[in-house]
């Protein structure tokens, strides 16, 4: 009953999320997302993704611009921090937010960059497949991928967002082991793409072609967007050839301890997911 108000403040800051973008958060943590009210309206809201090994993702820290100045971002920010129970504990900060978070002891990790553009067709030097959680043997070899490059257990975001019938998972083989895999689903201004991990540059290459190739055939001249940390890995080459730009830059922080950075992990599932 929430979501249409949680929907009006992420549509007000120019956010792309979509109304299951909410239902997928309150179905996975649903005693991990906030909400702040003032005379029965939702003002504010908080939500925090938590991995399996030790790993808590605040994001969805949003607050009515009509009620803003009035120390309501840090109350919801304590209340998502309040149930942020791990180890590491990491967020993308926006350039307004970043100072709030290093007076919170937050610390820069590594600069998040956001990749928009048109969808256009390439030739993939190498074949995609679909990734459905049904296949288990093929899911499970996924999973361990996905454990190895990101280091947390995110096996239950990544079923539910394969399970959601919009959105399009990829992969690609290696005999019978999964090489690399990608994400795609429907935005309220693009559709997002992400995660990406992938063995190697030219893997994740093959799926990102793979990916805009399947979403010219469903959703011709699609906009699409990938947040991608920076990393020297050449994959930002890989996105500027396929017609994309960087449009937007967050800080990634971590709390504490910043984990390992792996090259594997080429696009994040989004700002508010880690």
């Amino acid at each position: 009953d929430h979501i249409p108000a949680a929907m009006r403040l992420s549509t007000q800051a120019g956010w792309n999320q979509l109304p299951i973008d909410w239902e997928r958060l309150l179905a996975i943590w649903p005693e991990r997302c906030i909400g702040g009210w003032i005379d029965q309206t939702l003002v504010a809201t908080g939500t925090v993704a938590r991995y399996e090994g030790g790993l808590s993702w605040i994001g969805m820290v949003l607050v009515d611009e009509a009620h803003r100045g009035r120390g309501l971002g840090k109350a919801i920010f304590d209340a998502a921090m309040a149930r942020g129970d791990a180890p590491i504990i990491g967020l993308d900060a926006s350039d307004a937010g970043r100072p709030l978070y290093q007076k919170r002891g937050f610390v820069d990790a590594a600069r998040i960059t956001r990749w928009t553009g048109v969808s256009s067709r390439r030739s993939p030097a190498i074949e995609t497949h679909p990734l459905d959680p049904n296949d288990d043997a093929r899911w499970q070899a996924a999973m361990r991928l996905d454990r190895e490059c990101f280091g947390f257990d995110r096996s239950s975001l990544l079923k539910r967002l394969a399970s959601e019938p919009a959105n399009l998972a990829i992969c690609c083989m290696d005999r019978s082991n999964i090489s690399g895999f990608a994400f795609v689903r429907p935005g309220r201004t693009a559709f997002q793409v992400g995660p990406v991990v992938a063995s190697s540059l030219a893997i994740a290459d093959a799926i990102i072609s793979g990916a805009l190739n399947r979403l010219e055939t469903t959703s011709p001249g699609a906009r699409v967007q990938i947040d991608v940390v920076e990393q020297d890995n050449g994959f930002t080459e890989t996105l500027a050839r396929s017609g994309l730009v960087a449009s937007r830059h967050l800080t990634r922080m971590f709390l504490d301890r910043i984990p390992t950075a792996t090259p594997a992990c080429y696009a994040a599932a989004g700002f508010e997911l880690g």
